[in-house]
Parts: C-alpha cells; sequence; structure tokens
C-alpha cells in the first residue's frame, strides 16, 4: 500500500529543504575558494615579477663582470 499523497509530498519537501541547504553551504564554499584563489593569483603575480626583476638584476651584473667575474679573494677589501 502507499502512503498517503500528503505523507510523499510532505517528504519531498523536506528533501527538498534538505537539498536547498546543502547546494547553499557548498556556494559558500566556492566563493570561498574563490576569493583564496584570487589571492593566491595576485600573490604569485608578485613573486613571480619579483623573480623576473632578480634574475634581470643578476643578468645584468654577470655582464658588467665580464664572463668571468672575480673570485671572491681576489676582490678588493
Amino acid at each position: 500500500m502507499t502512503p498517503p499523497i500528503e505523507e510523499r509530498l510532505t517528504r519531498l519537501e523536506e528533501e527538498q529543504a534538505l537539498r536547498d541547504r546543502e547546494v547553499e553551504q557548498l556556494n559558500a564554499v566556492v566563493t570561498e575558494q574563490q576569493k583564496e584563489l584570487a589571492e593566491l593569483r595576485k600573490r604569485l603575480d608578485l613573486l613571480a615579477g619579483r623573480y623576473r626583476a632578480l634574475r634581470e638584476s643578476m643578468a645584468d651584473n654577470e655582464s658588467d663582470q665580464g664572463e668571468d667575474p672575480l673570485p671572491p679573494h681576489y676582490l678588493p677589501r
């Protein structure tokens, strides 16, 4: 025997309410992760810029010293 329509409808409404709550919670998690991802991208861009600048600086220093830089014990004191 099948349950009365009202019981089935109530059960379906309860299940739908649970699913709605789960979707809202998942949306909150995804939103937070998106914020974190944006912050990490900013940091990565900043670090990549610093890395490029450091490499360029090192390349400039090496080219100023010629092909073979002087060893530390030959440098003036």
